[in-house]
This record gives structure tokens, sequence and C-alpha cells, in this order.
């Protein structure tokens, strides 16, 4: 019996001392590594957003309404690994996550790197391999530069995770854990960071870069 006891305030113990998952924190690793937060849970600080949207912060995520619009990192980055994590509850999701984009207004695709997050849709033009045709490119692809060999269908209501490494002209793109893209273009060499808002919900957290 006290053997049994012990046991069980063991496992008490180990209980409340085990952390929860880490949302929007740095593990002791990461910090070891390089890895700087983007998004401290709370607050907006080092961002800007540009457009007509609302960006805000809500129960730990960033989330948006209103018009279309993005929301820009106040720093630039050249080369660089990328955590971001997502999640929509809307079929006809049409968002993004920019890399090493200018602030002037324009199509995101002609002053940085979009990278998609999208379904396909019924009334999709197919892909052709011409750059003007920016709605074939899907979850995982740059659109309009780099089309993606396996871009994964988005679970509704689910978090999903991008891992990019931007490295000069060479991209990397790892979607919950499995690579989607490994790929060069060498158009754009610096700048923000942003999340993009078209109008429908969705969710982000756990932004963090590491400088290369």
């Amino acid at each position: 019996m006290q053997r049994i006891s012990i046991l069980l305030l063991a496992l008490a113990v180990w209980v409340v001392a085990a952390p929860p998952d880490a949302v929007n924190t740095l593990t002791a690793q990461e910090k070891a590594q390089g890895w700087k937060l983007l998004f401290d849970g709370k607050t907006l600080d080092g961002w800007k957003g540009l457009g007509g949207s609302n960006w805000k912060v809500e129960d730990g995520v960033i989330t948006a309404d209103g018009k279309y619009g993005w929301l820009a990192s106040t720093g630039d980055y050249t080369n660089f690994m990328l955590k971001v994590d997502f999640r929509t509850s809307a079929a006809n999701i049409n968002s993004g996550v920019f890399m090493r984009r200018g602030r002037d207004e324009g199509d995101s695709h002609q002053i940085g790197y979009e990278l998609q997050i999208r379904n396909p849709g019924p009334n999709d033009k197919a892909y052709d391999g011409k750059k003007d045709n920016h709605n074939a490119y899907y979850t995982g692809s740059f659109s309009g530069h780099l089309k993606s060999k396996n871009e994964p269908i988005i679970t509704m209501g689910e978090w999903h995770s991008f891992e990019v490494t931007a490295q000069g002209d060479h991209f990397i793109v790892m979607y919950d854990g499995q690579k989607v893209l490994d790929d060069h273009h060498d158009q754009f060499k610096s700048g923000a960071v942003g999340l993009q808002y078209t109008g429908q919900k969705i969710d982000f957290r756990n932004l963090k870069i590491k400088p290369l």
C-alpha cells in the first residue's frame, strides 16, 4: 500500500510539473539555436497593419476582420527559418504568409513571396506553367513563382504548421512536418514577413524566426 501511495504521489508531482504544450513561447532548445518570437501571444508589438483589415489578438491568436489587408513585420528579413501555425474554418480560404515583401501597395507576388494558404476550388483555372495563373497555386506553393508538387488539403478547424527555410534563392517548405516544396527563385532578396487577410476567417499563432 505504501509503495502504491508513493507511486501515486510521484505521478501527481509529474502531472503538476509537466508543462502544457508551449504556444507563443520559445523552448530552451529554440533559444539556444537563435530563434526569436515574432508574436508574444498578447500584443501586436513589432507588427503594422496595412490595407483595410482590422488585426487583433484574441485568446492568444492573431486574427482579423474588415476589408482586404495584411499585417507586416516592422523589421525586414533576408535569410531565415520561419515557423507559423494557422487555422481556418473557411472552405473558400484564400490567405497566405508573405516573405521578403515590400510594403508598397500592389499585387503581393510582384513585390515579394506569398506562401499560399488555399484549397483548390471547383472553378479554378488549371495550372499551365504561366506566372500570371494565380488560381493554380495552392497551400505550400509560392503564388506566381514556385509550384509545389504536393499541395496538401487544409483540414477545416485544425491547426496546421509551416516551417520555411529561406537561404539565398533556395526555399524549403515543411507543412505539418512533411516537405512540400524544395526549389529555387532569386527575384526578391529581403523584406517584411506578413500575414494576409482577404475576408475569410483565419487565425495565426506561434510565429517564430531564426535569422541565418
